[in-house]
């Protein structure tokens, strides 16, 4: 026969799991009704990209109440922009210049973020070149005006005291073999060579100076202002599951 003592002690215990059932399933509905879809196109495969990958397959953006919707591009320069318009969210480029004309045109475009890399880097020269500040009033070669070697070139000129705009001519020179090969028929005078590029171009007689570390963006997260505006609760959960999925 239970005595009084035991029954407050049983009325208790059961007042305790109603109510821990009554937060459970709050809590529950509070996540359902807070679930928000998010669209986030790819444009390109980088480390931002993956990034995202990790933090959607760890289900860390679901843990900020995220539903995201991948949705890769396939032109990463121009329709990557374009894309904005149809999506919240975009990761790309590895390009900050290609994002100037489109401001510069009015384009309602943001970047929330970016990955920063250093990577060795050398100036291939012709075989008159000593030295980098010798390349004033030459021609320095570069994939295409605004890719990622045109950065790189800008930086390095940098550093030898050369302005970029004025000092040498920046002409596209194709990718790093078809540079290599402008370098040695004196075509360009200068072109930025990654480390392994570098080393092959030595074998064929092409003088590289300057193997530096070199900051490289490989990739900008994107927004607009506008869903910033509107949704500023949900980027700032995203830029959190985004943080952990890079931790």
């Amino acid at each position: 026969m239970l005595n009084s003592h035991s029954l407050f002690r049983r009325r208790d215990l059961i007042l305790l799991l109603a109510f821990a059932v009554i937060v459970l399933t709050s809590g529950v509905s509070a996540a359902a009704e807070t679930s928000k879809k998010l669209r986030l196109a790819y444009a390109g495969w980088e480390i931002g990209t993956a990034v995202a990958y990790v933090g959607v397959d760890s289900g860390l953006f679901k843990k900020q109440g995220l539903e995201i919707e991948e949705l890769p591009i396939r032109d990463t320069l121009s329709a990557g922009v374009q894309s904005l318009i149809g999506v919240d969210l975009l990761i790309g480029f590895g390009n900050p210049l290609a994002v100037l004309q489109p401001v510069a045109s009015g384009a309602d475009i943001t970047v929330i973020g970016s990955h920063v890399s250093f990577d060795q880097y050398g100036m291939g020269v012709g075989s008159a070149i000593g030295a980098l500040k010798e390349l004033k009033g030459k021609k320095v070669g570069v994939s295409a005006l605004g890719a990622r070697s045109d950065l790189i070139a800008r930086v390095m000129l940098r550093r030898a005291g050369l302005d970029p705009t004025k000092d040498v001519e920046m002409v596209a020179a194709g990718l790093a073999p078809a540079r290599a090969m402008a370098l040695s028929k004196d075509l360009v005078q200068g072109a930025p060579l990654s480390q392994d590029v570098a080393t092959e171009a030595q074998k064929l007689g092409i003088k590289i100076l300057e193997m530096k570390s070199v900051p490289v963006v490989t990739d900008l997260l994107m927004t607009t202002h506008a869903f910033i505006k509107r949704e500023e609760g949900t980027v700032r959960r995203f830029m959190r599951g985004y943080a952990a999925a890079i931790a």
